[in-house]
Order: C-alpha cells, then structure tokens, then sequence
C-alpha cells in the first residue's frame, strides 16, 4: 500500500508541474516549481547519485552572470528574484531527477500524449459548438492565468485551453493545454522525440496521435519540426526506396504544405521584415528572425549574458533594437555567448543518454534541429522544464534505467 501511494504521489507531482508547463493556468507561477522543490526535498526519497560539483560550478556561474550583469549596468541587487529563479530553474530539476531519476521522462511523455489525445475531440467539438466554447469563459476565469484570461473568451480547464488565434486567415488553432498553439506544438514535438528515443523511430500510435494534434495547431514551426522528425523515419537505413521516398516527401511538402497560406505568407514576411530590417508585427515587436538577430546585437553589449536584468532594472539595458518572441535568443542574452553554446551541447547530449533505442548518430541530430526550430520560436530562456534536460545532461549522465525503473520498449 505504501509503495502504491509512492507512485501515485510521483504521478501526482509530475502532472501539477506538466499543467505548470502549460502556462495557462493558475498554477503558472514562479513559486509552483519552489513549492514543489520543498515538497520534494521532505519527500526525501532520492535514489540516483549525480557529480554534484557540476551543479554547484553551474550555480556559480548563473550567480556571476548576475552579478556582472548588475555591476554592468549600475543596477541595484535583487537578491529574492536571484534565489526563486535559482530554485526554479536549477536546484528544482536536480532534485526532481534525483528523485525520480530516468523514469520522471518516461511518466513525463505519457501524460504528454494523454493530454494530446484528449485534445482533439475537444478541438473538434470546439470548431463545432464555438458560441458554447467562448460562453465558458466566465466558469474558467477564476483557475486562468490571469494575463490572459483578459483577453477575449480565453480560458483553461487546466487540460484544455480555449482561445481563438487566427493570423489573419479565421483560423481557430488548437492549443492543447498549453498558453498558445505554438507552445502545444513545442511540447507535441518534445513527446514525439521522447517516444521515439524510448521505443524506436516507428509510426506507431502515439506518433500518429502527435501528428494529428499537430496539424490542427497551424503552427509554422511546428509544421517545419515535423518535416525533420518525417525524415528521421527513412534515413534509418539509406535505400534506393528511401532517397526516392525522401525526395518524394521534399516535393509534396514545398508544393502543398508550404503553399498554405498561414505557411507561406507568414515565412516570407518574416523573411523580407529581416531583410528591411523593420518590424512587420508591430511598433513595440519584431518577428522571430529578427528578433533572433537583434538578440545577438544586444549580447555583443553584454557578451557574459544579462542574467536576470530587464529594461525595467535600468535604462541602461534599454536599447534601440527590439524585441521578439525569439526562445533561442533570449537564450543567448541570458546567458552570454560563453555559456549558451554549452547549453546547447547538454541538450544535444540529454538526447543521447536517453536513446533508450539506440538510434544512430544522423537520426539524433535530425531530433537535435526539430527541437531547435521550437526552441527558435517560443520563449523558453526561463522555461524550467528546458532547465530539467539541461540538469539531467549536466548531472545525471545515466545511460540505462535502474532494474526496477525499466522503461517499455513496447507501446501498449
């Protein structure tokens, strides 16, 4: 009895954190991931050793960043958002895997996929009943995050998220549980990825369920991961059959799928707003490409990172290049370009210690570059659950699972 509450208390805790990670609800704050950490540390239940040292030189040179960043720009000490934001984002992922170890990934995608699932009859019954949708806003305001429970019949049931997001073209997009279709579409990519390193590059049904919730997303990026992630499946072995299927899939996807209007249009713009060198969202805001180069101009000010420095800080930081929704180079600012290449690295090198499958080389850079392009295009410079594979890499380099942690290789 004792062991089955065990289980059922990790579930429980790896749920709340995934509905935190959707950024829609009540539970989106930066004190969920530090009531769960203490929770945690009083559940006291670690089973995996990791080079602690490593976590301990990583929390020195996030507390140097800042420190830096402050004495940089004259900007006063603020030592309570310093210490949540070290919580969240480092001490919380270590202590989570070291409680869990590779089995919290393993639970982590399932509800991913379960959430997923039930997203699409949902969506469905949305398009259909839509008045009835919106009307509910008023039954879910009070469990909606609340900046954007302001905006118009915008609600979470924290598995389910309404809101109507159109681009110009009338498009209701499905968002999941997540804030916003293209964050439903980074976590969707991330459970493929998962599955597929767990149980091998098939089109099984979670795969299949992945692709059809990602379609109904309209998201770019999305759509672009997934083209890589399709590619993964026939370069396995290099056929004759599989070149043709390949180059097959190159044409259907630049004569159909980049056609579409939300598709085409919007990467042009964005194209053409970079080579202007102007914004084409708005007067504040600039699309992901340029908001990627200017987050590299603004690093070259602040090339050690600025840590955890805002406009709001100093003048100082206030610069004549604006902003973007640019995941990636948030990133970069953060942590300055001698850090960010490592990051990336431990990224890299968390999808190989979970190959579970061993899949070649080529096929894990494939999952490497999908997962890049929705990094690219959601803001994840603060995410904590991108901070958890950075932590599993850093200090948990575990190769196979604990005898009594196996993970299925066989989808049920």
């Amino acid at each position: 009895m004792l062991k089955k509450n065990l289980h059922l208390f990790e579930k429980f805790i790896i749920i709340i954190f995934l509905l935190y990670t959707g950024g829609a609800n009540i539970l989106f704050s930066k004190y969920t991931p530090f009531v769960l950490a203490i929770v945690l540390i009083l559940y006291n239940r670690y089973k995996y050793s990791g080079k602690t040292n490593r976590l301990i030189f990583l929390i020195i040179i996030w507390l140097l960043i800042n420190i830096i960043s402050i004495i940089l720009f004259d900007s006063t000490f603020f030592y309570f958002r310093i210490l949540i934001a070290t919580i969240d984002i480092i001490f919380f992922p270590y202590i989570l895997i070291k409680c869990f170890g590779p089995s919290f990934w393993n639970k982590f995608e399932t509800y991913i996929f379960y959430l997923t699932l039930i997203s699409i009859p949902l969506f469905l019954l949305n398009i259909l009943f839509t008045n009835f949708f919106d009307s509910l806003s008023g039954y879910f305001n009070s469990i909606t995050t609340q900046s954007l429970a302001a905006n118009p019949n915008y609600w979470s049931s924290f598995f389910y998220v309404n809101a109507f997001i159109d681009n110009g073209y009338g498009i209701r997009r499905n968002c999941g549980f997540m804030w916003e279709p293209g964050g439903f579409a980074l976590i969707i990519i991330f459970g493929m990825i998962l599955n597929w390193l767990k149980n091998g590059v098939n089109i099984d049904k979670r795969s299949v369920v992945y692709t059809l919730a990602l379609i109904t997303t309209f998201s770019t990026a999305g759509y672009l991961a997934l083209f890589f992630l399709v590619i993964a499946i026939y370069i396995k072995k290099i056929t004759l059959v599989n070149s043709l299927i390949v180059l097959s899939f190159f044409g259907i996807f630049g004569a159909s799928i980049y056609n579409l209007g939300f598709m085409s249009d919007k990467i042009n713009t964005n194209i053409e707003a970079y080579n202007e060198n102007e914004s084409k969202d708005s007067e504040t805001k600039v699309n992901r490409l340029l908001g990627a180069k200017n987050a590299i101009l603004r690093t070259f000010r602040y090339p050690t990172g600025k840590g955890l420095l805002s406009g709001q800080d100093t003048d100082l930081l206030k610069t004549d290049l604006k902003d973007g929704t640019n995941g990636l180079g948030s990133l970069l600012e953060t942590w300055g370009f001698f850090v960010f290449p490592f990051l990336l690295y431990l990224i890299y090198k968390f999808m190989k210690i979970y190959n579970y499958a061993n899949l070649k080389r080529p096929t894990i850079v494939i999952f490497f570059i999908a997962f890049l392009i929705m990094l690219f295009s959601n803001p994840i410079s603060m995410a904590v659950f991108l901070y958890i594979i950075i932590i599993n890499a850093l200090v948990f380099p575990f190769k196979k699972p604990a005898d009594d942690e196996k993970i299925a290789v066989r989808v049920s």
